[in-house]
């Protein structure tokens, strides 16, 4: 050991007592026996020490060397004392919690306005009707029979009296086309009748035919009967019996002369029925072209019968209306209770089935309206379950909430809003009525959930602070350790999630400064209130 360095530790240090005054207790105390030790007092330790190394240096040097190791392990210690409790003042203090199973259910939260879960329209009684007044007001409340617009009703008199006059020009015009069309069969008729006389004449004749035949016959048998007689007899009565020959044979000669003369008029009558039959064909395909033609001009008539009968009666039904206007003095009234939802300007007229007038219809229930963005639509579908509490305008059922479920959802507009409509119990609904509606969705069992306090997120995902317990020479450390977590739902309170977790595990929750990985903390300090609690 050097001179310098044997002085120094061989001085008698002089103790700082307004730094042993700013210590804490214990230090202040450690530093108090210290110094009773290096100013001899405390029963002589110093004395005897002065004493024995008189006796034997080398034993005396060597106490010396042992008390410089204890006081350099001495102010080692209250160093890191020191430092621990400096560190400690720096340290975040965080509060724990455990991991739970729990149900999740999301649920958005919007006010949205009650609408009638079907309208009835009041149409205009025809085309053209000019609306003079209007005599009520959007939103107003209406009773059946109460007054809604006016129509001018001058110029529908003059308009009546023309209709009633195409009515009366088309009456006729009907009955004329209802007269039947039928085809002219007279020539047929008198070509049936020229062949009935026709055949009558040809039957007579041959039937004088026939009897001319059977007449030539029997002059033929007493012609051959004659000359048989002649041939037979003496030739002294030969003369006589040649005159009998003779006159056989100018009868069969008359006979015959009358069957070709009966045979000629047959065959004139003949022709003169076939060209009696021929006619009957020919007025008989003139009948059947004439019974074509009148059968095309009866479809004709009706087809024009049908299109006239239509206007008629598109005629007669603007004149019943135009004539229900004029005897209401042009006054609309409403048919059923509602609210009105819209009503057509005044000075405009009507188009064909216009609707001039739209009441709320009470019978198809009420229905609560909401517009969301898409964004938040995403995850809803037809069918979730609604909570629904009466605006404060409209109170109600008070703080009760009312169930419902959503009925539709439409497509997104040009502005990337979806309209949400959900269906309302019965109840004393009004039309615009404000409501506050919570939708939520369905109820899941998640075995892992954290408080939201304990989800973190940054560029490499979700994650949570887990605490991890060591022990030291310096004591029991805890250090924040990340642990990633996947997000499977959220609500108001806590979230689902998967990840190297369990419901053992302690997650930091809230803290006095931030906490990063690997970041040593002290657990906070639980007050009595909520230990109470």
């Amino acid at each position: 050991m050097s001179a310098n360095s044997r002085n120094f530790w061989e001085q008698e240090p002089e103790p700082d007592r307004n730094w042993a005054d700013r210590r804490p207790g214990p230090l202040r105390r450690g530093w108090d026996w210290l110094s009773q030790r290096w100013s001899g007092s405390g029963r002589g330790n110093r004395g005897r020490i002065r004493q024995s190394a008189e006796l034997d240096p080398e034993r005396l040097k060597q106490r010396r060397a042992g008390l410089n190791i204890l006081r350099f392990f001495i102010l080692m210690l209250i160093l890191t004392l020191i430092a621990r409790g400096t560190a400690g003042a720096t340290m975040a203090r965080v509060t724990l919690d455990s991991p739970v199973a729990a149900k999740l259910s999301q649920s958005i939260v919007v006010s949205g306005s009650v609408q009638a879960g079907a309208s009835h329209g009041i149409k205009a009684q025809a085309a053209g009707l000019k609306i003079r007044e209007v005599l009520a007001l959007t939103g107003q409340s209406v009773q059946a029979g109460d007054s809604l617009l006016r129509y001018d009703v001058d110029p529908l008199e003059e308009k009546v009296a023309g209709l009633q006059l195409d009515l009366a020009d088309l009456e006729l015009e009907l009955a004329k086309l209802q007269e039947p069309v039928t085809a002219d069969d007279s020539g047929v008729r008198n070509a049936e009748t020229a062949l009935e006389r026709v055949q009558e004449d040809y039957d007579k004749q041959a039937a004088v035919v026939t009897e001319a035949q059977d007449e030539r016959w029997r002059k033929q048998v007493a012609l051959d009967k004659a000359k048989a007689t002649l041939a037979a007899a003496a030739p002294e009565e030969q003369p006589v019996l040649q005159y009998d020959v003779d006159q056989a044979q100018q009868a069969w000669d008359a006979a015959d002369e009358a069957l070709k003369a009966a045979n000629e008029a047959l065959s004139a009558q003949e022709r003169s029925l076939a060209d009696a039959r021929t006619a009957l064909s020919d007025a008989q395909t003139a009948l059947e072209k004439s019974q074509q033609e009148a059968a095309d001009q009866a479809a004709a008539n009706q087809l024009a019968y049908e299109r006239k009968d239509l206007d008629r009666l598109s005629k007669q039904t603007e004149l019943d209306q135009l004539q229900a206007v004029l005897d209401t003095d042009g006054v609309v009234t409403a048919d059923q209770a509602g609210t009105v939802l819209s009503l057509a300007e005044a000075g405009t007229e009507t188009t064909e089935e216009q609707v001039v007038c739209l009441l709320t219809d009470a019978t198809g229930g009420y229905r609560a309206v909401a517009t969301l963005a898409r964004s938040v639509t995403q995850k809803l579908k037809v069918g979730d379950r609604c909570l629904i509490s009466a605006g404060s305008s409209y109170d109600y059922y008070g703080a009760e909430e009312q169930q419902g479920k959503i009925v539709y959802l439409s497509r997104p507009d040009d502005s990337d809003q979806v309209e949400v409509r959900i269906s309302l119990p019965e109840g004393d609904w009004q039309q615009d009525q404000s409501v506050d509606l919570k939708i939520v969705r369905e109820e899941r069992e998640y075995p892992v959930c954290v408080p939201l306090g304990a989800l973190h997120n940054d560029n490499n995902g979700d994650f949570v602070l887990m605490l991890q317990e060591s022990t030291s020479v310096l004591g029991t450390q805890n250090t924040a350790v990340r642990v990633p977590v996947k997000v499977k739902a959220k609500n108001t309170e806590l979230a689902a999630v998967e990840g190297s977790l369990s419901t053992w595990d302690s997650i930091i929750v809230s803290s006095t400064k931030p906490v990063a990985e690997g970041d040593r903390v002290r657990l906070a300090e639980v007050s009595s209130d909520d230990s109470t609690d």
